[in-house]
């Protein structure tokens, strides 16, 4: 069965942050948890930072802005975008090179 490509994406910024030794944890949406939620979030070089993947013509929901306002206000990183751009944008915050990232 092929992966879809939300979950193709997620996993691959899941390993790429916990082989620069960073804590991940994914958070998949379940009954009874507050909307808007990211899907990614991670300490690394004591930084906490979101991630919320978005491929294709993904869009942010009210719910998905609301938190990761709320996310920056309390001094975290957000970062939105697909893989490819997630690395880039970690890349940059960072001024590290970073490994080619495979998907």
């Amino acid at each position: 069965m092929r992966m879809h490509q939300h979950t193709l994406h997620a996993t691959a910024i899941v390993r790429y942050l916990q082989k620069r030794g960073a804590w991940v944890a994914r958070i998949r949406g379940t009954w009874g948890q507050r909307k808007g939620l990211p899907d990614i979030l991670a300490c690394w070089q004591g930084r906490l930072i979101a991630v919320e993947v978005k491929t294709g013509k993904g869009r942010l929901t009210p719910e998905q802005r609301r938190e990761h306002e709320a996310l920056r206000t309390a001094g975290a990183v957000v970062i939105v975008g697909d893989a490819v751009q997630v690395v880039q944008e970690l890349e940059r915050l960072t001024q590290e090179p970073q490994a080619r990232l495979a998907l």
